[in-house]
């Protein structure tokens, strides 16, 4: 709903296809900006995003191009590392915002991305590396930042990868499917 209180919800725009591009011109800043934050406040009824989060949203969706679209179907590999990598780099920003909202969005980012390794790491002799990677996510939302300790994490991660639910035949075997 938008200030005509009435649900009538209009399709958004894929930026990365070209209808997206000739309804918002993503090289226009302010067009851009103006776009972006009338979907988050009007069209979702969200809060004014901090101007670093729609900096960075604004980033993002000028990255985005025809080859981006394309891969949206198809499938990815999703690694442990690629969790990991992205859970220290919003630990990093966390660090980095200048708002206290700023903050807790990146440090409730990195707690996704470990709790997204925590459920690929399911087998009960995963039951170690499960505890340690409450106990970093749980460290990171009282201090977001990472700590030197993480690295024996990071080891065990790496010797029981193998078992995990991010390579395809343990995956298999959990989803009772063939490999």
């Amino acid at each position: 709903m938008r200030a005509d209180n009435t649900f009538n919800p209009v399709p958004i725009p894929d930026l990365a296809r070209s209808e997206g591009r000739q309804k918002v011109n993503r090289a226009d800043d302010p067009a851009l900006t103006k776009f972006v934050r009338e979907q988050i406040v009007d069209e979702f009824s969200g809060d004014d995003p901090p101007p670093e989060i729609l900096a960075a949203l604004l980033v993002y969706l000028k990255s985005i191009d025809d080859r981006t679209a394309e891969c949206a179907d198809t499938a990815q590999t999703v690694s442990w590392q690629s969790d990991w990598n992205a859970a220290k780099r919003a630990v990093f920003e966390a660090a980095r915002a200048t708002s206290d909202q700023s903050r807790a969005f990146y440090t409730r980012t990195a707690r996704l991305y470990l709790r997204n390794i925590h459920d690929r790491f399911a087998a009960p002799e995963h039951g170690l590396i499960r505890s340690e990677l409450i106990n970093l996510s749980r460290a990171l939302s009282r201090d977001p930042v990472w700590p030197e300790s993480a690295a024996i994490l990071r080891s065990e991660l790496e010797s029981q990868a193998d078992t995990s639910l991010y390579r395809a035949e343990p995956l298999a075997k959990w989803l009772g499917a063939p490999p």
